[in-house]
Parts: structure tokens; sequence; C-alpha cells
């Protein structure tokens, strides 16, 4: 992407979307630096507060949505007289590590949108499915508490890169999560949301479908899916010992009419996997969305899929051009 070489790489050059750059784009000045994109896009924290692009603040940090130890969110509270719809923000990392900070709130605050950004069990501390119960209680969680910040608890969004975006798209397709037999008002709640968007995110983790999707070559021990299970082989994992972990997390086992819609964007063009293709791309390949895109036309639900910033299967002056517009739209009054 960086055609002339100068170690940076301008809105010209880039062949993400717009939502993709202004995440590695840290300090705003609309060029994608070396030392930013080194930094994983994390953005530094002063005087105990995380510092966003344009200087924005957590209204309320570290809040503890649950007793393990990286059930936190960060909450971004939009100026509003009445309760504010809220995105909620899942992080990139491969379920190893990364960190809420990543967040970028500005857009959707600017645009009345409440933002959660929350962190969830890395599998160092458990593997899957953990992480994806996490988010659904932190979804439960802030409707719990939307009296408390000033939430709208029906027009509630996901979004997140890679490890996030499949979280928020498991979570647009899971089957409601509440429990109104549990002994924890949270779980009283609804874990559904009406909508999500992740970039370069995983739709599918199950390794039947993976296989049928794009080959043998989408389950190289380079992945290291097997751990994220806590499997030490791809042969143990396929075992009886883990076929509920790994439905479970599979997003698209989960898909069915009556789930909510979706905006997928991918970075790398779409080509076959090989043995020979860089980790970066078989872990955020754009298979994950054509194959899915064409599995939501079978069940009927709304998917719309852009790569290298052009929508697949739409017309041109389609609705949408980005994921962050979607989700806007998706939680407009009267949607």
């Amino acid at each position: 992407m960086d055609k002339n070489g100068d170690m940076k790489i301008t809105k010209e050059e880039f062949t993400g979307d717009n939502e993709l750059f202004k995440r590695l784009d840290v300090n705003g000045d609309g060029v994608i630096a070396r030392d930013e994109v080194l930094g994983g896009g994390k953005e530094e924290k002063k005087q105990g507060k995380e510092i966003k692009p344009g200087g924005i603040a957590p209204t309320i940090l570290d809040v503890k949505y649950g007793s393990r130890t990286n059930q936190t969110l960060d909450l971004y509270q939009a100026k509003s007289d009445k309760p504010a719809p809220l995105v909620v923000f899942f992080h990139s990392g491969g379920f190893y590590n990364g960190d809420k900070n990543e967040v970028n709130p500005q857009g959707f605050l600017q645009s009345g949108i409440s933002v959660a950004a929350v962190n969830y069990t890395l599998i160092s501390e458990k593997p899957l499915p953990q992480a994806l119960h996490d988010a659904a209680r932190a979804i439960q969680f802030l409707r719990h508490n939307a009296g408390k910040y000033g939430i709208d608890k029906i027009r509630i969004c996901a979004y997140g890169y890679s490890a996030g975006g499949c979280i928020s798209v498991w979570l647009a397709l899971h089957d409601d999560m509440v429990n109104p037999k549990s002994s924890d008002p949270v779980e009283w709640e609804s874990s559904r949301i009406l909508a999500a968007a992740g970039w370069d995110a995983q739709t599918a983790l199950d390794p039947d479908t993976l296989r049928k999707w794009a080959g043998e070559a989408m389950l190289n021990p380079r992945t290291g899916l097997p751990g994220r299970f806590g499997a030490d082989s791809l042969a143990e994992l396929e075992g009886p010992q883990f076929s509920n972990a790994v439905r479970e997390s599979s997003a698209v086992q989960h898909l069915d009419a009556k789930d909510s819609p979706l905006f997928l964007s991918y970075e790398h063009a779409s080509r076959p996997v090989t043995g020979e293709t860089p980790l970066s791309i078989v872990i955020h390949n754009p298979l994950f969305g054509v194959k899915f895109k064409e599995a939501t036309g079978k069940a009927g639900l709304e998917c719309h899929v852009m790569i290298q910033g052009v929508l697949q299967g739409e017309k041109a002056g389609s609705k949408y051009s980005n994921g962050e517009q979607f989700l806007k739209d998706k939680m407009a009054p009267g949607q």
C-alpha cells in the first residue's frame, strides 16, 4: 500500500475502508505512520485515563460487568437529554491479547450514540467460548444498568475488528441468553443486539465449515485454532470432547432468519487459500464474508459484505457505504 516508499500510508494509498483507516491512524493526522502500525493502534494513557483520538477519555473507566479479571468495560456517554442508543466495541487480538483502548468512539459520539468498549476473558485464562459468553454478559449488564448510564436498552448494536468482529457477528446470530430463573438479575436481560458490523471478522470457527469454505489450508497449524479451545491438535479439537464448545463458538452455526442484520468489511482481496498464503490473510480472509453472505442469503437474513471498499453483489449507490454508517442507520429512531 505504501506506493512511494516513504513509510507512511495516505488515504489515497490505503486499500481498506474508512473505519479501518481511522482505527490505524491513531493520532488522527490523515496518515498511517510506521510507529502507529507497530504500536498496534493502541493509544497512550495519561494520568490514569485512556486518551483517544481527538482527546476523548471515557466518561466511566473500568466498570466491572462480572467477577472475572478481564470483565471490564469503559463507557463513553453521548451528550443527550434522553436515553441514547449504544454501540458496543470488542477489541481484536485473536482472543490471545488486545485491549478495549483500541476503540475510537468519536464518530458515534458526534452522532449522539454512546459507546461501550469491552474487555473479555482471553484464552490464557479460559478458552472459547468464554470470551463470547463474556460479550453476551456485557450486553446484559449494560441493559440492566440502562437507567444508570442513560442507555436506550432497545437500540444496542456491536462492532469490532478481527476477533472483536467475530464476537459481534456471534452476538447477532446467537439465540438470546436471557435467563429469567437466574439468581443474578443481570441474566434477566436480553443478550440480543439490533445489528452488528465486523472488520476482517471470522464468521466460522468450526473445522467442517472452514474446510467447506476454503479447503484444508484454512486449518493450517499456524492459525492456532485448536489452542483457542484448549486443544493440543486439530485431531483433538475434532474429537467429542470439544464438539459442543466448537459449535457454540462458531457464529454461522447459529444462523437463522430471525437473526440481526450485519455489515462485514475485509481489507484483503479475495483469493484461494493455500499453504503459502500469509497468515494474516488466512485468518482475515474475505471468504469469511463471501461464503457467509451466501449462507445468509439462503436464510433470508440481511448481510452486506465489502471487500477492499467494494460492496459484493449490490448495485452501485447502495444505501450503505461503510459499517459505521450501517450501524448508525440501524440505531436511528423508528428503525
